[in-house]
């Protein structure tokens, strides 16, 4: 393979992974279920992507998890977490990990979500509440599967009599920032964090009446529903807002 450096490569991305892992005994898929490879892209001094740049993959590691075949696919040998970096001519990517897995069958509720308690505030943008609700994705022999993505999606919102929401709430990861999918960890867990905003103005929490918002969780692999998807996830509402 021709490693010279393309004409004008100034810098190259991170590696472009077709998906977050890959499963033992298989090859890397997009989520669609199509074997992709891994790929780096270059840039000229201008910033612009050089398109017939040629790169190529290397697994790091001694312990082999994984080993990448001559057209940058990568194929997983054994469960755990390989170590990869790319090369363009004389630059290199970063090394990263990569988790070999077990192959997802299903999808599950983890721990129970911790009620959602509004602090009250001086309108419903400062009446705010979050709690997190949590998902195991599982191989056949109930394995955790690392690194699959989960999507999330909120199904039920509290609404009056007229069916008018009455409570404002939102999907969101680290510092509340939003989001509507996790990767799962080592455990083969995946969590997002739901955040309430308005308990100001729904009289179900105002009056101390319960209620809940609802979400529901689902996975893919080879661009098929993982057993159990849509699994749903209920965050209970508790009013302590005084009258």
């Amino acid at each position: 393979m021709d490693m010279s450096a393309p004409k004008g490569a100034t810098s190259i991305s991170v590696l472009q992974l077709p998906s977050p892992s890959v499963v033992a005994g298989d090859s890397m898929r997009d989520s669609l279920g199509v074997v992709k490879p891994i790929t780096v892209i270059a840039y000229d001094g201008a910033g612009f992507p050089i398109l017939d740049a040629v790169a190529q993959i290397f697994v790091t590691d001694t312990t082999k998890f994984a080993h990448i075949t001559p057209a940058a696919i990568l194929v997983g040998d054994s469960v755990g977490q390989a170590r990869l970096t790319g090369q363009v001519g004389g630059l290199q990517t970063p090394g990263i990990g990569v988790p070999v897995t077990y192959r997802p069958a299903k999808i599950l509720a983890g721990a129970p979500a911790a009620p959602l308690v509004p602090i009250p505030g001086t309108d419903s943008a400062t009446s705010l509440a979050s709690s997190t609700v949590n998902t195991l994705v599982r191989s056949l022999q109930d394995s955790a599967s690392q690194g699959i993505i989960v999507r999330f999606k909120i199904t039920y919102l509290p609404t009056n009599k007229s069916g008018t929401t009455r409570v404002v709430a939102y999907l969101a990861g680290d510092g509340n920032v939003p989001q509507s999918r996790d990767t799962t960890d080592g455990s083969g867990g995946a969590s997002i964090r739901v955040v309430v905003v308005g308990f100001a103005l729904d009289p179900n929490v105002v009056f101390g009446r319960a209620d809940s918002v609802v979400v529901q969780a689902e996975s893919f692999h080879n661009g098929k529903l993982l057993a159990g998807s849509p699994v749903t996830l209920v965050v209970p509402i508790r009013g302590t807002v005084p009258r």
